[in-house]
Parts: structure tokens; C-alpha cells; sequence
């Protein structure tokens, strides 16, 4: 208060002040409380200096106040000094039903302001809480409590699931709920959805909803626990027995865990199952265009497929291309644009390949097709582009198609006469009276004079590797991780009569952690089936594939730690199979 009287004494002294009207207005947190429980009231002065009075409340029966304090802000516009001043209320209703606070009066140099009449509705208040959860010791109703549910109980590998995870309360909380860990999904891919926050009954009486969703989409089949992270939240002590404890007390810290939500995961049918399907789930259309419709000869075209809808579409894979008679397809970019519309996943997947027409002549580009399972439907779709042609011009007279072959719609340069299209070799007769050859142009002697070259071109480029890999580690990590899997599964490979299942179910997991841990440049060691799963899923891995690596994965573990519900499996096949597995990895990771 001194710093304060301070500063407008100050002001004062330097400038007059001039007089002005006050603003006063009022506002509560909420116009819908509890009663017995606590709730902010605050008043507003705006104009006027120093001497400005603190508001007046008036008595309201059935409702109590007390000062939670006040701030003040100072200006000077124009040479003209002004305050601001918040005052800040914790009130408590105690009886239900509909409530007027009457107008909150200024009086300041003889006038008097005034606010509007707020109407509160005061719902009926309860116990506060449940033995064991926040609020009052012994009582029926919890003062917060989390719940969980998922939009699907049964639901096809790829297709969305919404898992909404829920923070019900109505004790009042001294600071924002956070997760206790990071929130995983293993199982699935995880995108996060729009947070929503509202009010809903529970037991008869009215609750704070803060509700978390999250859209998953499952990677494998089988019977499934979505299990959502904990939920910490501090409450005032006293549970809220006391309006003002969470104001002038300490609080209690609570870790709220949901309930495990079941659900079963469908393998996506066989039946119908129609070929070049790549794993697309989802309600997809497809459309296709070329950004020209008409090129010359060798000059490149853009050929644009656009796979959009509902779904997972960053996991969509690359269509299988139709051959383009008298056209060069080259490298496919891709592009995805995702975003969520409510509930729902949506977006869009671009493949763009440069196409480069070998000759002239009207060509029809081939039907696409692009085969999706759509869940909704619950079966397999083969979305077809329409028909697309381009008209390819003859070149310049002279000019080369891409790949040195001149066009044969092409007409020849002046004074020239075309022979043929192809190239044909010219192989000379040997003359029977020609002498022999020298000596030193068999070809035994020339390999003899370039040996010496040979030893130095392959130092140098052993030079060159070691180099390579000092400046880049985890690429040459990655480069050998195929070779390096395939060393350890020779070491570990015995006499079939003499393979032990233990130390092969060891090798078996030692392999394709330390083959991942080298794609990935991170440490096997921390590389469990759970994480490998997530990262697989990532990178588009195909369910069936991540399916075989998980059976063989857990059944190395049963091996290793249940020998005897293991199955009889040749050990050495499963060998094989991580050979396999592996190969087929070299492609993803």
C-alpha cells in the first residue's frame, strides 16, 4: 500500500488529474454452482483514483462471501491518470434453486454505481465423496472419479477406434489434472482427437466432465485391454468440506486409474480378398489426373493419384502401377495431409510419377485400381480411376526420346533416310592369311598388366569405406545390419540334432532386436516386442507381417521362460523363419 500510495502521489504531482466516470461490473465463474460448494465472484472498478471505495456486496440470505483479495492496474493516457481495480470473492450457496445477486454498489463523490442482477442457479449438493476417492470420508457419491470407454467393442485390424477417456468432478480441484507417464496404446496407432469439457449427472448430482480422445487404430488381431494412463489431480484437504480450506489449507494429491476397456480385434476376411490389396482400411475414393494432356516426345508428364476419405491415410501404401505401353514411369513422391473432423480421421494421400512418353501417337493411360476393405460395409472395394489419355506430339526433327531411341512418329532430318529402329553390331570376318596376334594382346597377358591397377583401385576404395563409416557410424550401421543378422544366425545355427531350444529361443529374439537396433540406431536392449510393434506399425508395416514377428517373438519367450507349455517346433526352423522375417524387414526398416 505505501509502494502504491507512492506511485499516485507521484502521478498526481506531475499531472491534474481529471475526473471520470466509473465503470463497475461484476461477473461470477459460473451461473450454474453446487450448493456447498465453493464458487469466484468478481467486481471490476474501473476510472477514478485512489479514493475510489471498495465495493459495497449486499447481504443475500442462503449465500456467503469472503475477500480472496484484489489487484490494481495504473495508467496514464493523454496526461490523464486512471485505475483499475479487481476485487476478487469466494462465495458459497447453500440452498437449491434459482438465486439473484442483487446489484454490487460504488459510491464515489457523491454518486453512486451500480451493476446489473445476476441470476445463479444452485443445484442440490450431496456427499462428497466415496471412501477411498477425493471428497468427504463415508459418503456415497465420489467427489471425482474417471471412467473409460471405447465407440467399438469389436472392430477390423486398421479400422478407427475412439477411446475417450473421462475426469468427473465436483469437488473443487487447486490445480489442472495431469497424466502420471506418458499415454501409450500398444496395439495401436494413436492420433489424438479434440479435448471436450461439459457437465453430467452422475448418482443425482452434477459433475465437471473433462474428456481426453484419442482414435486408435489396431495393428494385429486378437482380444485386446485398452488400458488408459492415470489421471493425478489435487484437492483442497477436508475433501471440500470446507468452502475456503482450498484457498487457506493444503491439498491432497490423488492418482485416478481407469477401468481396463475390452475390445476384440477382427482379422480382415480372406474371402474376397482381391489382388494388389496393400492393407487399405477405411471409406476411400480415388481420383486421378495429368498435369498435361498434351507433350512432346521425351517430355516429362505428372501423373497425379489422389487416394482421400476416412482412415489411416498416412499408412496407405503405393498402388500397384499397370505397364503404359510407349511410356517411362519414374520414382513415385508422396505427399499426405491428415486432420481429424469430429470423430473421424481424415485426409488425403498423394502419389505424383513422372511419366516419359517414348513416342508419338494418342495413349491411353490404364485403369488404376487400388483395392480398400471399407468397415462400414464390411467388405473389400476396388476403386477404379476413369479413363485418362495423352497426346504425345512428335519431337523436333532429330530429337531423342528419353533413353537415346529415336521416336518412330518422329520424321527424320532432311537428306536422311531412316534404315531401321534398331541397332545392329558389325562383326568383322578374320582373314586366315592375317599373321598371329602379338603376345601382349591375348587377353591373359593384358589382365596381367592391369592386376597391379586392380590391387590399387580396391585399396583405395577400402580406404574409402573405412573413412565412410568413421563419418558416418549409424549409416554404415545400418548399411551392415543384413549381413550382420545373417552371421549371427549361421553362428547360432547347430547340428539339428544337437539344437538346443533355449539357446536357439534366445538367438531367435538376440537377432531381430540387434538387427532393428542397427536399422534404427538405437540401443536392442531397449527394443521390447511392444516398442518393435509401435515402430513396425509406423513405418506401414502389413498386420500379417507383424503378426508372424509377434508369434515368433512370444514364442521364444514361452520357450525361455515356460519351457514346458511349449510346443514341439523344430528350433532350427525357427531359425528359418527369422531369416525370413528379416528379408522381408530389409524392405520397411
Amino acid at each position: 500500500m505505501i509502494r502504491s500510495g507512492l506511485v499516485w502521489l507521484m502521478l498526481a504531482a506531475a499531472v491534474p488529474a481529471a475526473r471520470a466516470d466509473l465503470a463497475v461490473t461484476a461477473r461470477p465463474d459460473r451461473t450454474t454452482v453446487v450448493a456447498g460448494e465453493p464458487f469466484r465472484f468478481t467486481v471490476n472498478v474501473a476510472g477514478g483514483d485512489q479514493s475510489v471505495p471498495a465495493p459495497t456486496i449486499p447481504p443475500v440470505a442462503g449465500l456467503d462471501f469472503a475477500a480472496a483479495g484484489q489487484a490494481q492496474n495504473i495508467t496514464m493516457v493523454n496526461g490523464t491518470v486512471s485505475a483499475s481495480i479487481t476485487y476478487q470473492y469466494t462465495a458459497v450457496a447453500h440452498t437449491p434453486g434459482p438465486l439473484v445477486l442483487p446489484s454490487v454498489v460504488v459510491t464515489w463523490q457523491g454518486k453512486a454505481y451500480a451493476t446489473d442482477p445476476i441470476r445463479l442457479t444452485v443445484v442440490k449438493g450431496g456427499p462428497s465423496g466415496a471412501p477411498g476417492q477425493p471428497g468427504a470420508p463415508g459418503n456415497d457419491a465420489p467427489g471425482a472419479f474417471v471412467s473409460a470407454a471405447a465407440s467399438k467393442r469389436r472392430a477390423y485390424v486398421g479400422e478407427q477406434v475412439v477411446y475417450s477417456l473421462r475426469l468427473h468432478h465436483r469437488v473443487q480441484l487447486v490445480s489442472q489434472p495431469r497424466f502420471v507417464g506418458t499415454p501409450t496404446f500398444p496395439g495401436f496407432v494413436a492420433e489424438d482427437l479434440e479435448t471436450r469439457s461439459y457437465t453430467a449427472p452422475h448418482q443425482g448430482l452434477q459433475y465437471n466432465v473433462a474428456e481426453v480422445r484419442t482414435a486408435l487404430f489396431p495393428t494385429a488381431p486378437g482380444e485386446v485391454a485398452i488400458t488408459g494412463p492415470a489421471i493425478q489431480i489435487a484437492v483442497a484437504e477436508g475433501g471440500g468440506s470446507d468452502p475456503f480450506a482450498m484457498f487457506f489449507g493444503g491439498a491432497r494429491t490423488h492418482n485416478l486409474q481407469p477401468e481396463p476397456v475390452r475390445v476384440t480385434i477382427l482379422p480382415l476376411p480372406e474371402e474376397g480378398r482381391p489382388a494388389g490389396f496393400t492393407g487399405a482400411v477405411g471409406s476411400y475414393r480415388l481420383t486421378a489426373a495429368l498435369d498435361h494432356t498434351s507433350v512432346e516426345v521425351g517430355r516429362p508428364v505428372t501423373l497425379t493419384l489422389e487416394v482421400a476419405g476416412r482412415g489411416l491415410v498416412k499408412a496407405l501404401r503405393e498402388p500397384v502401377w499397370p505397364e503404359i505401353p510407349g511410356v517411362r514411369r519414374y520414382e513415385t513422391l508422396t505427399d499426405v495431409k491428415s486432420h481429424h473432423e469430429g470423430d473421424a480421421i481424415v485426409g488425403s494421400k498423394i502419389f505424383r510419377a513422372t511419366l516419359i512418353p517414348q513416342t508419338s501417337g494418342r495413349i491411353a493411360i490404364p485403369t488404376i485400381v487400388y483395392p480398400v476393405f471399407d468397415p462400414e460395409v464390411r467388405k473389400y472395394l476396388a476403386l477404379r480411376t476413369g479413363g485418362l489419355v495423352l497426346a504425345v506430339k512428335p519431337g523436333a526433327p532429330g530429337t531423342l526420346a528419353a533413353g537415346g531411341v529415336p521416336d518412330a512418329g518422329m520424321p527424320a532430318a532432311a537428306g536422311v533416310r531412316t534404315l531401321t529402329q534398331d541397332i545392329r553390331f558389325l562383326k568383322a570376318t578374320p582373314d586366315p592369311r592375317r599373321p598371329a596376334p602379338d603376345p601382349w594382346t591375348r587377353p591373359g597377358a593384358w589382365a596381367l598388366l592391369v592386376a597391379p591397377l586392380g590391387f590399387v583401385l580396391a585399396g583405395s576404395a577400402a580406404a574409402w569405406a573405412r573413412e565412410r563409416q568413421a563419418r558416418d557410424p549409424a549409416g554404415a550401421r545400418a548399411r551392415g545390419a543384413l549381413m550382420a543378422a545373417m552371421a549371427r544366425l549361421k553362428m547360432a545355427r547347430p547340428r539339428r540334432d544337437a539344437a538346443d531350444p533355449l539357446a536357439i529361443a534366445a538367438a531367435v529374439q538376440e537377432v531381430l532386436a540387434n538387427y532393428l537396433g542397427d536399422r534404427w540406431g538405437v540401443s536392442p536392449s531397449g527394443l521390447t516386442l511392444t516398442e518393435i510393434q509401435r515402430r513396425l506399425a509406423v513405418r506401414g508395416a502389413e498386420p500379417a507381417l507383424l503378426a508372424r514377428l509377434t508369434s515368433l517373438w512370444e514364442e521364444a519367450d514361452l520357450i525361455r521362460y515356460a519351457p514346458q507349455a511349449a510346443g514341439s517346433t523344430d528350433p532350427v526352423a525357427r531359425l528359418d523363419e527369422s531369416l525370413a522375417l528379416v528379408r522381408e524387414l530389409e524392405s520397411l526398416t
